[in-house]
């Protein structure tokens, strides 16, 4: 801090010139970055902000929490210049990353929007569709099996909503006769689903389930599906969740001879559900 001319303040201060600057990470803690930024700030053209992502996932804070600490955190950070983005996942930073060389295009759709894009074409087609994926999980639900090594399993869809929420939308076991008996559960890094988990991490993960009398499966695998559009990033709306007969270290340990299987049913409804955007029927 005591050198006028240190090239961090100088790197800081070029890039407030160019345009909006976003810190994601740790890094804008340092008091150092803190005392850098709000010096360059002070310099910067109008509307050329820094904006900090705080991501609920770093304070480890329940959503209750983390809405109780909302305007003091935002206090906090404009006191120093900057302007906070509250966000719930670390996978929310690294959307908005990949959104930012979009945002100004003429077309350009946030991720939200996309969702309900998704969310409203199987709506509208709920009973075609559910039939035709029925089909196809149970079809899916044959490759796993041979993968996985197991004669029982359980293939489920889940479609997000575009609200914050993930729907149940179609399992190999049963066909939904209408919209209003469809689960939907929360979604998030803490979420109690662990598919609401998958997509809220935006990760593959596998683990146990809380034994119960009414559950038959020990474990879940589950992927989030990512939805690809013809001009922007892509963005994980969707889930495939597998229900296992036993615990998840015994999948972990075999994971290289059924996870190429897993990703290609992933890529295949992957591409079965981007065409919600591709094509443009959905409205």
């Amino acid at each position: 801090m005591g050198e006028e001319r240190s090239w961090q303040r100088e790197y800081l201060h070029n890039a407030l010139g160019r345009g909006a600057l976003i810190i994601a990470g740790t890094s804008y803690r340092d008091p150092d970055v803190r005392q850098w930024l709000h010096a360059a700030g002070k310099q910067a053209p109008e509307g050329h902000a820094a904006l900090v992502l705080l991501a609920r996932q770093g304070f480890s804070v329940t959503r209750e929490q983390f809405k109780a600490m909302e305007t003091a955190l935002t206090q906090q950070w404009r006191g120093v210049g900057l302007r906070p983005v509250l966000l719930h996942d670390h996978s929310d930073a690294a959307q908005v990353i990949r959104e930012l060389r979009f945002v100004n295009d003429e077309d350009y759709a946030a991720p939200q929007q996309r969702a309900l894009q998704v969310w409203r074409f199987h709506q509208e087609r709920f009973e075609d569709l559910q039939n035709t994926y029925v089909a196809i999980l149970r079809a899916d639900s044959e490759r796993m099996r041979s993968a996985l090594d197991v004669e029982d399993l359980n293939i489920t869809l889940w479609i997000a909503d575009g609200a914050g929420r993930l729907v149940r939308w179609a399992a190999e076991d049963r066909v939904h006769l209408n919209r209003e008996g469809l689960r939907a559960v929360e979604v998030g890094h803490d979420s109690p689903w662990i598919a609401g988990q998958a997509l809220g991490t935006d990760a593959v993960l596998i683990k146990d389930v809380e034994e119960s009398g009414t559950r038959k499966w020990r474990s879940v695998l589950a992927g989030p599906v990512p939805v690809l559009h013809p001009d922007l990033p892509p963005m994980s709306s969707a889930v495939i969740t597998i229900g296992l007969p036993d615990e998840a270290t015994q999948y972990e340990s075999s994971s290289m001879l059924w996870v190429d299987e897993f990703v290609g049913v992933i890529d295949d409804w992957s591409s079965r559900i981007s065409e919600a955007l591709v094509s443009g029927r959905a409205q």
